[in-house]
């Protein structure tokens, strides 16, 4: 009869392992993690009512890929959040329609169409920050320059409260 008590304590071990990576697995997924991307990456924080309304992540297993999240906020939440230092960094809206059109039609050739129909280069007001794997910010659009063949896109559109986190790896 001893001998089976370490057996159980053994398996009660093993069941509690597994159950504390699952809820951890549950927990470090989803929406949460989605905009703990965003902010990791550009270095602010989301309003806590932020919801992930779109999010596509298309990478195979070599890396190359797209992702587009877009994450809707409210007109107050909103407001808050362009009153971050790290925004002043950011261009203003419109994009130059060379710019836009380059990154459409990079997105085009490479994601899937639930990418390239919803992200919006025709934003009016708001704020925009192309960068490059190294966290370089770019500025212009010479898409034949090897700076654009991995770039990370955020867009702040004002007129519909909604932020665009896009990468494009190639």
């Amino acid at each position: 009869m001893k001998a089976g008590k370490p057996i159980i304590i053994s398996g009660a071990v093993i069941a509690l392992v597994i159950m504390t990576f699952c809820i951890s697995f549950f927990l470090l997924s989803g929406p949460d993690k989605e905009i703990r991307r965003f902010e990791k990456e550009f270095g602010l924080k989301m309003p806590e009512e932020t919801r992930v309304i779109f999010s596509e992540d298309d990478h195979g297993a070599l890396g190359d890929g797209t992702s587009l999240f877009i994450y809707q906020l409210n007109t107050a939440d909103m407001s808050e959040f362009i009153k971050q230092e790290e925004v002043r960094y950011w261009w203003n809206l419109p994009f130059d329609e060379k710019m836009s059109l380059g990154i459409t039609n990079k997105l085009k050739g490479v994601s899937s169409a639930g990418i390239s129909s919803n992200i919006r280069f025709d934003a009016k007001k708001g704020y925009y920050l192309l960068k490059n794997r190294y966290g370089k910010t770019l500025k212009g659009y010479n898409f034949e320059d090897n700076s654009y063949s991995n770039i990370i896109i955020g867009i702040v559109d004002l007129d519909n409260n909604k932020i665009y986190y896009s990468t494009l790896d190639m």
